[in-house]
């Protein structure tokens, strides 16, 4: 049995990809002690298993108890110093739930589990999160209908969900600013590996795949993908999700690779930063005073104006491409569109790099909850129950 339960909760955008890469592919070497990651990739199966996060999980929660007493007899297993589960969509889950789950499928680890998030300002956490969404699906329609869109709900109101984390953990729980200079080593990769080994050297041995921004060409690029995809007709809706998800998500490290110095990247203008500011100064306050020492989350939020560009930036084709490019990466989203619809469900798995499809081999074939195929039939009855 592992001595030491580490539960990873994310948030999203604050370097899980990087983290659990790293963990995944074992590209590190530890100063003292072993650890145990029992999975190809991430955790998030289990997250959406005990949380109503949204329509997916509700094909994952009759899972909860298959894989939580799978998770369990791993753990029991191995004779490792620690265990770590890492999944960033237990951002979405109650707190509460998570430790019902924790108290009936793995009650020999209390009071011996820590628990640590990540958070990102609010300013950066908007920007990449509406990155992703253009990324992946080709929306939100423009930055500022997606802030603003969230000023007003509960998306942006940090401290109330990092205090229930609290409320329910207690000491077990930290949460740590995603800040360069607020992390230990300048990166979270690190900062992880000294928080699961109580600060001792860590020494990263292979580079950890990340989810890396995208610059201002690339995506309007995606986004004009996106849409092509959309307008060849020649994937159903489910199929389409699927493919405008891997599409995005496997490309952008290779479209970051090829990425001149010095591309334009994604900004706010003054005056949406302005009113983000306006919006978010008391949670960032409330944040600072019960989590950190200083006010990092408060300086960020100051600063983000004077960071902005003057007026609001377009992803529109014509801005970015001439019509020859354009017609290009029409003909190119066709032509791809053409090699989904011929077997969808392979392409979740072709679309991954050969390192993480080869982590997944033991899966492969089977049409379980995990699976392309079942992927694929999830994201059908999702568009169905939206109509």
């Amino acid at each position: 049995m592992v001595k030491e339960l580490i539960l990873h909760l994310g948030d999203c955008k604050t370097g899980s990809t990087a983290v659990q890469s790293c963990l995944a592919g074992g590209g590190y070497v530890l100063a003292r002690g072993r650890l145990c990651y029992p999975a190809p990739m991430h955790h998030n199966a289990l997250a959406l298993s005990v949380g109503r996060i949204s329509d997916e999980a509700q094909d994952h929660g009759p899972h909860l108890e298959t894989r939580f007493r799978e998770m369990a007899r791993t753990l029991a297993a191995s004779d490792a110093d620690w265990g770590v589960i890492s999944a960033e969509l237990f951002e979405f889950v109650e707190p509460a739930a998570l430790k019902e789950a924790l108290d009936r499928f793995l009650p020999e680890y209390r009071g011996r589990t820590r628990l640590i998030a990540y958070v990102r300002p609010h300013h950066a956490r908007v920007l990449s999160s509406y990155a992703e969404g253009v990324k992946k699906t080709g929306g939100p329609e423009s930055l500022a209908s997606f802030a603003q869109a969230r000023m007003g709900r509960d998306w942006l109101s940090f401290h109330p969900r990092f205090a229930a984390w609290r409320d329910q953990f207690g000491a077990a729980f930290t949460l740590r600013p995603f800040l360069r200079d607020r992390l230990l080593g300048g990166d979270v990769v690190h900062d992880f590996m000294a928080f699961v080994t109580g600060g001792t050297q860590t020494r990263i041995t292979d580079m950890p795949l990340r989810n890396p921004s995208l610059s201002l060409p690339e995506l309007a690029m995606l986004r004009l993908a996106h849409h092509q995809l959309g307008a060849s007709g020649l994937l159903e809706p489910g199929a389409l999700a699927l493919a405008r998800r891997q599409l995005g998500w496997h490309m952008a490290p290779l479209l970051s690779q090829h990425s001149p110095p010095g591309a334009t990247r994604l900004q706010f203008d003054r005056a949406l930063a302005e009113a983000l500011r306006e919006a978010c100064a008391l949670d960032a306050r409330a944040l600072d005073a019960d989590f950190f020492e200083g006010s990092p989350m408060t300086d960020a939020l100051v600063a983000a104006p004077g960071l902005a560009c003057a007026t609001p930036q377009s992803l529109a084709p014509g801005d970015h491409f001439d019509p020859a490019t354009i017609g290009m990466i029409r003909g190119w989203a066709d032509f791809t569109a053409r090699i989904i619809a011929a077997d969808p469900a392979h392409f979740k798995d072709a679309a991954r790099p050969p390192t993480e499809r080869r982590r997944s081999q033991g899966k492969t074939g089977r049409v379980g909850p995990g699976s392309a195929q079942s992927l694929l039939a999830r994201m059908r009855r999702r568009i169905v129950r939206r109509r």
